[in-house]
């Protein structure tokens, strides 16, 4: 089964509003929405981590379109979050390169899954996130400015992102996760709900989002932070 949504949506605010409390007890000059997008996915799966549920981060996504398991080659999604935490998870294309290799040798034949007792996972049976962090004043240079790109990359990097996951016939269970940084948090509100209508008008298979936001201090124009999580209709 996979993790519910409501659990990582939790997970993930908390861990981010965390760790912007303790950039306001460093009295950092930089606040939290000044991290890059790879910069937070550490905070955001750590989070999630101390929930209790399982996360593997930069995982080859599972369609068997490629002959070989190479990652240099292979698209690779941000997280994977699994209900048991000990669970290893299933990489068909590796697995089905090892049992076409074992075909010319002794092992010709012979399941080659290892009875270690690990709990194993399959694909469909995780959670795949894309994460896309955007911000209404963009931290560059050292300077807050307004990020007057905004709108494009919330419509644009989203509808990337669904297209992507939807494409993998081998998962069933996946989101997109929105870090917004913005004004207010009826601002997160809105913009959230407009870029998943955008993406709905379009054609793509979104559901209903999911979305937590809270006020944080104000560095340079954003004083909110909020989670939008985008289920894929899959």
């Amino acid at each position: 089964m996979a993790p519910t949504l409501e659990s990582v949506l939790e997970a993930s605010i908390s861990a981010l509003l965390s760790h912007a409390d303790q950039l306001d007890e460093e009295q950092s000059v930089r606040g939290v929405d000044a991290l890059s997008e790879t910069q937070l996915h550490p905070v955001i799966a750590l989070g999630i981590t101390e929930s209790g549920l399982g996360i593997h981060r930069e995982q080859c996504y599972p369609s068997l379109e490629h002959d070989n398991p190479s990652r240099v080659k292979r698209q690779r999604c941000d997280l994977v979050v699994l209900s048991d935490p000990t669970s290893t998870l299933i990489d068909p294309v590796q697995e089905r390169y090892e049992h076409t290799l074992a075909q010319d040798t002794l092992f010709g034949g012979v399941d080659l899954q290892t009875q270690t007792g690990t709990p194993r996972c399959e694909a469909q049976d995780a959670l795949w996130i894309e994460i896309k962090s955007i911000a209404q004043h963009a931290h560059r240079d050292g300077v807050y400015t307004p990020n007057h790109s905004y709108a494009n990359e919330l419509t644009t990097g989203l509808s990337s992102d669904i297209a992507k996951l939807a494409s993998d016939e081998r998962i069933e269970h996946a989101c997109v996760m929105l870090v917004l940084f913005a004004e207010t948090t009826d601002t997160i509100e809105h913009d959230g709900t407009q870029a998943v209508s955008y993406a709905s008008g379009i054609g793509l298979p979104v559901r209903s989002p999911m979305i937590e936001s809270s006020p944080i201090t104000d560095r340079g124009g954003n004083g909110a932070l909020g989670v939008v999580l985008v289920p894929v209709a899959l």
